[in-house]
């Protein structure tokens, strides 16, 4: 599965789910403290929008004692979720942090592309043998190893120069 970002300056960028998962982790590790997302066109009549502080895994706006994620929220809360495809909205705060986070850790990301990776041997289908590169089941684990390498350096960096637009979607 995959994310598609936009915003209303007509900035669009596209990340499949473990590249989103892996800035993510990585925006948080550079000191990012996401504010939660909002639903797509602000909060329906009656729906109360629910903050986590996702560092401490507590609701911004109830006690500390409510951990989350909190079953009894039902259908009148909005979550602040950022890995839904919903159109959710992130705001112009919350995006331009996430770019500084990302920013911060750019020039510790290796040149080298350490991704952790194997080769696999596959047939067409005329028998002609089709060699593949693909990620191990741990690739995810360090978000810095996932992020090395001047290709995906450089997607990155386009990452981060949307996210310095400000507010934008997730879809």
């Amino acid at each position: 599965m995959g994310f598609d970002f936009c915003n209303d300056k007509g900035g669009e960028i596209s990340l499949h789910g473990s590249r989103w998962r892996t800035a993510f982790r990585l925006a948080r590790v550079y000191g990012w403290h996401p504010a939660g997302t909002e639903p797509a066109a602000g909060p329906p009549e009656g729906v109360k929008v629910v903050r986590f502080d996702m560092r401490n895994a507590v609701r911004i706006d109830a006690p500390a004692s409510l951990q989350p994620p909190d079953p009894e929220l039902g259908d009148d809360s909005w979550p602040g979720y950022y890995f839904y495809n919903d159109r959710q909205q992130v705001s112009e705060t919350d995006a331009r942090a996430l770019a500084t986070a990302l920013e911060r850790a750019m020039p510790e990301l290796p040149n080298e592309d350490l991704c952790p990776c194997e080769k696999l041997k596959l047939f067409d289908g005329h028998g002609q043998p089709i060699e593949l590169e693909v990620l191990t089941d741990d690739a995810e684990d360090d978000p810095k190893l996932y992020w090395s390498g001047s290709e995906k350096k450089a997607y990155l960096q386009k990452f981060i120069d949307f996210c310095r637009q400000g507010r934008f979607a997730i879809g």
